[in-house]
């Protein structure tokens, strides 16, 4: 049987729209394997996760967003998961990790849970699955992949839906304001747009760049996760984000990572970190075989990936 061709574009897209679900749920072990079986639970991650991404992925080649644009946008579409949809950004109480329990909480937001959460979306949600895009399936950074109509009407979708989340779910200030955010926030990275084509993936310091993104996860997450069991002064918590930020990008440009975008080998020592995590607070903590598995085949499989020959990676 001939086998048939699949265009780089439409493999493109079908990765963005598939892809950043099972990265950011599976990887994180928010979504237990078991319910990946029901189609309900699957059509809705599709919808919440690759949408978003199919319209940041056209947005940054028709808009020729810059790198930190899209950084912007991604820090929008965090406040779209947590706010609007999963709303643990207006919750108080049981959030996915307990010791944001109760703490920094202004407005009837969660801030202690926002800072981390949200540049989290940003990373994992946003700049990393699309690194991994550019790596695997390569397509022309001149040309949209989806035509000029579809990307108008995939934006007003969007729109429409995060207006009428503001509007209609509850608590009502907090749902405005987080759909206002967004607005703001996708005006800002419009004005960041550069105009020019993006610079070239980068090969180099493969090992230390997976490296960095294999510590540097738990180098953040978990100071920040004591200091909010410790429930730190405000100043002292929200200092320490901002020195870990800095931090970040320092080293990052020092091993030649100027943007994580250009970076795959960085996304996948930072998923092979968020499996591992998987694997021990998943699995292992929650005694489940399972989820175990999971967490140790996904760091496995970005592992595998990282330092494959260039050829084997591109799909």
């Amino acid at each position: 049987m001939k086998r048939v061709a699949v265009a780089p574009a439409a493999k493109r897209i079908a990765f963005v729209l598939l892809a950043p679900a099972a990265l950011a749920e599976i990887g994180s072990g928010s979504t237990a394997v078991a319910k990946l079986l029901d189609p309900g639970v699957d059509l809705f991650l599709i919808l919440a996760y690759g949408f978003p991404l199919v319209a940041i992925d056209n947005a940054r080649t028709r808009w020729r967003l810059s790198n930190h644009a899209v950084f912007v946008l991604g820090l929008a579409y965090g406040i779209l998961n947590e706010g609007l949809l999963a709303q643990t950004l207006v919750r108080f109480d049981d959030l996915p990790i307990r010791e944001f329990d109760r703490y920094l909480l202004v407005g009837g937001l969660n801030l202690s849970w926002a800072a981390l959460i949200v540049p989290w979306h940003a990373l994992f949600s946003v700049m990393f699955p699309l690194a991994l895009a550019d790596a695997w399936f390569p397509v022309d950074d001149a040309e949209p992949l989806i035509s000029q109509r579809a990307f108008a009407g995939l934006g007003v979708v969007l729109a429409a839906i995060i207006a009428l989340l503001g509007v209609v779910r509850a608590p009502h200030a907090a749902m405005a304001f987080c759909a206002l955010a967004i607005g703001v926030f996708t005006l800002f990275a419009f004005a960041l747009r550069v105009g020019e084509a993006p610079a070239a993936v980068t090969e180099s310091r493969r090992a230390g760049q997976f490296a960095f993104g294999l510590i540097g996860y738990p180098s953040i997450v978990i100071p920040t996760v004591a200091l909010a069991h410790a429930k730190a002064d405000s100043v002292l918590y929200f200092a320490w984000i901002a020195a870990a930020g800095a931090a970040l990008f320092g080293f990052g440009r020092a091993l030649g990572v100027r943007t994580p975008l250009r970076a795959p080998r960085l996304a996948e020592g930072a998923y092979a970190s968020l499996g591992l995590s998987h694997l021990v607070f998943g699995g292992l903590v929650k005694n489940s075989f399972i989820e175990s598995l999971a967490g140790l085949v996904f760091a496995a499989f970005f592992v595998a990936t990282a330092f494959a020959p260039a050829a084997m990676r591109r799909i």
